[in-house]
Parts: C-alpha cells; structure tokens; sequence
C-alpha cells in the first residue's frame, strides 16, 4: 500500500507543479512586460528619447548621404554603397548610449530596487531591459537600409539571412555590454559624459564614416578587433559580399582568406559578448551607490 500512496503523491506534485513550456510561457510573458514598461519610462523623457530616436538614423545615414554624388572608382563601388552599412552599424552603437544611461538612471532613481519587489524575476526584468534597448535600433537599422535603397540607390543585400544574424548578434553584444558597463558608472549624469565620447570613438573608427583605407595601417587592423568595426564589417559583407564580386556566399569559402573575412567580425563580436556578460554579471548594481 505504502508504494502505491507514495506514487500517487508524487503523480498529485507532478500535475500541481508547471511544466517547463508554462514556466517558460509565463517568463516571457514577464519579459514582455517588462519591454513594454521600460519603453513607456524611456518615451516619458522626451528630451532623451528623441534623441535616442532620431541621432542614430542621422548618424547612419550622413557619412553615405553626403558622398551620394560621388562617382564610383574604376572596379569600384560608390563610396555611398560602401559606408551605408557602416551606417546601419552606427546606429546599432547607439544601443551603448541609450541603455548605460537609462540603466544608470534608474538604478539611482530606485526604479530597479521597485521591480525587484515586484512578482518579476531578475532575469525577467534584466532581459526585458535589455530587448527595450535592443529593439529600437534594429528598427532604425532597417530605416537606415530602407533610406539608403529608396533614396540613395545602394542595392539590396546580396545576403539577406548573413545581414539578419550579424545586427542580431550585434543588437545582443552592445546590450550585453552596455548593463555590464551600466554598473561601474556612479549617476546618470556622469554616464552620459563617459559613455558619448565613447560611442563617438566607436563610430569614428568602424569605417562607417570614412573607408578605413584613409586610417593608418596600424589603426585600421587595430580597429577590426571593436565590436563597432565588426559590425561594420560583417553587415558589408552581407550587402557587397566577400571580395565585392561575387554574389553567391558559397563560393567565397572556396578560400581560407574569404571564410576568415566572414568569421572574423563574427567571432569579434562573439568574444565581446562574452565580455559584456562577463562585465553584467560582475559590476550589474540594482541598488543606488552610497555615497561616503
């Protein structure tokens, strides 16, 4: 008897206890949550997000706008063609600016020490942040490419799904990089003096201003190892392919040079993901500083 008591209680405890697709159903519904709210707090201040919605598109588009008359070189393609990518790159930097100061502003606003007394997880509310950020410029990533295309005449990708899993992947390193960066900054104050500079050395040497031909030698294979750089890099590829010539990507791993020409800024913003999580679970802060 006692092993049949025994085996219905365990089957009781089963059914009472969510399986794992409803626990995971109700974190991302959590998450979602959390998207939704954070989008409201950062369109509250107008100043900031217009700002943090209309910079980034003016960033990505203005290198390749003001070259759009320029001829292409002989064997060439036009110098718009070659920077918008690296304008598309430029407005997923943004991601670093507009998440450390919203996350450094609300932690010394107590709004995380809030949440956390809410139902919401941790993971739930640090997740939920960090696509807040992320969505906004993906779309202004696609603005960027829709200008470029309708108003500039830059063709279309040559690949479409290597364009796609380099801004993801990019979208998800600066947001890593940003909240683990996020914690070492005392105030939104001086987050937004930090962390601009920052943003702007990014974007000025990732080639999406100027072709990193016009950089030193030294700077231009320094600057491939920055998660902007690589940015740049892999969504140009996608656009122009490896090698600027042919327009299927699997004939460019016919070659050792061309596979690394794909893999590289691949792996750079791999290893600078791994960083950014590394940093968040470290430095992350959900209470105010004290001062001494």
């Amino acid at each position: 008897m006692a092993p049949a008591v025994s085996s219905a209680t365990r089957s009781v405890r089963d059914a009472a206890a969510p399986s794992l697709g409803h626990r995971a159903a109700r974190w991302s519904s959590a998450t979602w949550s959390q998207v939704r709210l954070s989008q409201r707090v950062f369109w509250q201040d107008v100043a900031f997000a217009l700002i943090g919605a209309l910079m980034p598109i003016a960033m990505g588009l203005a290198p390749a706008w003001s070259y759009r008359h320029q001829p292409a070189p002989a064997g060439g393609v036009p110098v718009s063609t070659y920077l918008l990518p690296g304008g598309m790159a430029a407005a997923l930097l943004w991601i670093i600016y507009t998440t450390v100061n919203s996350a450094a502003r609300r932690r010394e606003t107590k709004v995380y020490k809030r949440l956390r007394a809410t139902p919401l997880s941790d993971s739930s509310i640090l997740v939920g942040e960090t696509v807040s950020a992320c969505l906004p410029a993906v779309l202004q990533s696609g603005v960027v490419l829709a200008t470029g295309v309708l108003a500039l005449g830059v063709p279309l990708p040559r690949h479409p799904a290597l364009l796609v899993v380099g801004v993801l992947l990019a979208a998800a390193c600066y947001g890593l990089l940003a909240m683990g960066l996020s914690g070492l900054l005392p105030s939104g104050e001086v987050a937004t003096w930090i962390v601009t500079p920052f943003v702007f050395g990014l974007w000025y040497v990732s080639g999406a201003i100027t072709p990193l031909d016009a950089f030193p030698g030294w700077l231009a294979d320094v600057s491939h190892l920055l998660p902007a750089t690589a940015t740049a890099d892999v969504v140009r590829a996608a656009f122009l392919g490896v090698g600027h010539t042919s327009p299927s990507l699997t004939q460019h791993f016919a070659t050792g040079a061309a596979t690394w020409a794909v893999l590289r800024p691949l792996l750079v913003l791999l290893a600078w993901s791994a960083l950014g999580a590394l940093l968040w679970k470290r430095f992350f802060r959900w209470d105010p500083r004290r001062s001494r």
